[in-house]
């Protein structure tokens, strides 16, 4: 990986580290993260469900 490349690095970066992360299925992130595991949830980029998975 090049150090000026950042696509998806924090978010890999926080998978690595135990941290959950939600994402949506805009963009390319889907296809950095994978399948959604125990430490990622893609939602739908217009879905409601991200606001009430924050809010827990």
């Amino acid at each position: 990986m090049r150090k000026s490349e950042t696509f998806g690095v924090a978010t890999l970066e926080a998978i690595l580290s135990g941290l959950p992360v939600i994402i949506t299925n805009a963009g390319g992130l889907p296809e950095v993260v994978g399948e959604n595991s125990q430490f990622s949830k893609i939602v739908q980029h217009t879905s409601r469900q991200v606001m009430l998975l924050l809010k827990h």
